[in-house]
């Protein structure tokens, strides 16, 4: 449910949030989490309380193993809020931008940071700048750079913890077959009471050529399984460079974008919620 507030300008009467016309964002304040609801989370005791909140906000499964890693975000995030004494729908805003954040990180096995970082930083200066009906100054320019950094330090920095967690697996199955590889057919059971040592131990002529392939075609297997790893480790220390070198420079693009908001067009913004 949003929460709509009148708001009367320069010529002009505006009633937010508004709705977003294709393809643009929308104002999430009041959109995941009510005022009410949140006065309900602050004044409960305990954290088991608190956590009970958040799955039944989340519609989490308490069976399903990632359900505690996703409650233990959204409650990290909100007692980071309430240290920074964060107003209702500040508090609500946030949450309802980790949660888009973390939907569209999920929603792809492919590597999407880039994507998730710039769709951030759109909902950022969204909720960061006094311009309605383009833009709403729920945070200061000080606060948002505050929010940008926690988001930083906390979910993109493990970013691919979560991308591990919480996207499908995939196992590779790999198997091997020789051209003329002549087929072993299943031997029938032979009949109980009839067999004799002896003839347990008649031998096929053929049976030793066939033990031996099989043990050339097991250490063919065991040394492709040793070059398919070495590569895979070298991907994946390439894959590990690339992403912090974007991690650095998403961070320092973010930062003087926000730099520029608390300098300049989010110096004027008025916060909203009661704070």
């Amino acid at each position: 449910m949003q929460k709509a507030e009148s708001r009367t300008g320069a010529g002009f009467a505006w009633k937010g949030p508004r709705s977003p016309a294709a393809g643009e964002l929308p104002f999430l304040t009041w959109s995941e989490l009510t005022e009410t609801q949140l006065f309900q989370y602050q004044t409960c005791s305990g954290y088991s309380e608190k956590m009970r909140m958040i799955y039944h906000w989340l519609s989490l499964n308490a069976e399903d193993k990632q359900s505690p890693v996703v409650a233990e975000l959204f409650f990290n995030a909100l007692r980071w809020c309430e240290k920074q004494k964060f107003s209702a729908a500040q508090m609500s805003t946030f949450f309802s931008i980790l949660k888009l954040v973390h939907e569209k990180c999920v929603s792809d096995y492919m590597e999407n940071l880039e994507a998730i970082v710039d769709e951030f930083r759109q909902l950022l200066v969204l909720h960061s700048v006094e311009r309605p009906p383009i833009s709403i100054g729920i945070f200061t320019g000080e606060e948002a750079q505050m929010v940008s950094d926690y988001m930083i330090q906390t979910y993109f920095r493990h970013y691919k913890m979560y991308k591990y967690v919480f996207t499908p697996k995939y196992t590779l199955s790999l198997s091997i077959r020789y051209d003329n590889e002549p087929e072993v057919e299943e031997e029938e059971e032979e009949e109980e009471g009839d067999a004799t040592v002896a003839d347990g131990a008649a031998m096929d002529p053929d049976k030793d050529k066939v033990d031996q392939q099989e043990v050339d075609k097991t250490k063919a297997e065991k040394e492709l399984r040793a070059i398919i790893s070495v590569l895979l480790k070298d991907h994946m220390k390439k894959l590990k460079g690339d992403v912090d070198q974007q991690m650095k420079t998403l961070e320092e693009t973010l930062t003087q974008q926000l730099a520029n908001i608390a300098g300049g067009g989010g110096a004027g913004a008025k916060k909203r919620g009661g704070k």
